[in-house]
């Protein structure tokens, strides 16, 4: 018969790693672990693939050698993967690296830091127990699903971007996009509600938090640049709507006639050019001053898209803290 528990470790923990093992086995459960489940001769990564594609629990024996561990790092993504109900049975008060946060934010922990560890390794043999014996159990100990590989998502979004954001631009800045009041506020007051209960004041010293400067301070950056376009370069047509951008360079015609009013021309020049910017001003300028707008407005969406991404991370953090309480 196969195993049911694969129980990982670092070599560090191996007196506590055998102790889980001999007490689970004990109370009749069949246990995978190494080195002794290896057999001579058979490659490790091999050995350990099959042992945890044939359990349906991963214990997990989690210390400050397990957090620092590469192969245990290695095994619980696999276990994830694979779908193996995950129980992190922590020896040690230590916050989870980075790395191993992830897969270990849904499960309940079993914290076994004071002694006797013999009355933890009970606890732990029940909780096998019960996850064997009663499938609708498991959710409590269901990690979520395997995210793919970092390195793979950023290379992705970064040639998506190099392939995607100059066309963008390009073709924004043929009719750049411009404020709408109503579209503006409503998109603003969205973003602080969904933000506000997770940095309400007395929720971890939430104003310091140095991204939200960060992000706050791009924002701010790319909203005086994108208002300070709009006010120096851009005219609306009376009773039309419609937007006239200016540029910063005139054309020889233009100086002629206007001579030292180049290039801050207003509303009564265009109207004698019938509107048509590119009679006042080059069209190289003109074409700068629309992409600066798109940019300048491209930078503003991406600061409040990283804002909602991050008010989610945290969200998902400070789930799964509650959960390991």
């Amino acid at each position: 018969m196969g195993s049911q528990v694969f129980i990982s470790y670092s070599s560090k923990d191996k007196l506590v790693g055998d102790a889980v093992c001999a007490v689970l086995e004990q109370r009749g459960f069949r246990c995978w672990i190494a080195p002794r489940d290896i057999l001579p001769g058979t490659e490790w990564g091999e050995a350990i693939m099959d042992g945890l594609t044939a359990c349906e629990v991963f214990v997990l024996v989690f210390s400050a050698n397990a957090n620092q561990s590469p192969q245990v790092r290695r095994e619980i993504e696999r276990a994830v993967h694979h779908g193996l109900l995950v129980i992190p049975f922590r020896i040690e008060d230590v916050a989870p690296a980075k790395a191993m946060e992830y897969f270990m934010s849904a499960p309940h922990w079993l914290d076994a830091m004071t002694p006797p560890l013999e009355r933890h390794l009970d606890k732990l043999a029940e909780v096998v127990g019960r996850l064997l014996d009663d499938p609708a159990a498991a959710g409590d100990y269901r990690p979520p699903p395997a995210r793919p590989k970092a390195e793979g998502r950023i290379a992705l979004a970064a040639v998506a971007a190099l392939v995607a954001l100059p066309g963008l631009a390009a073709w924004l800045a043929l009719d750049p996009p411009w404020p709408n009041g109503v579209g503006y506020i409503s998109a603003v007051l969205i973003a602080a509600g969904a933000a506000w209960p997770h940095f309400a004041p007395g929720r971890d010293d939430w104003l310091t938090k140095g991204w939200i400067r960060t992000i706050a301070l791009g924002l701010a950056i790319a909203a005086v640049v994108y208002l300070s376009l709009l006010s120096l370069y851009v005219e609306s047509i009376p009773g039309t709507g419609v937007r006239v951008i200016k540029g910063f360079t005139c054309t020889p015609d233009a100086r002629l006639v206007y001579g030292n009013g180049c290039p801050n021309l207003g509303r009564d020049a265009l109207r004698d050019a019938e509107w048509e910017a590119a009679t006042l001003w080059t069209g190289t300028s003109v074409m700068i001053v629309r992409l600066s707008l798109v940019v300048s407005w491209l930078a503003m969406a991406g600061a409040l898209a990283l804002a909602a991404a991050r008010v989610e991370r945290t969200r998902l953090a400070a789930l799964g803290r509650r959960n390991s309480a």
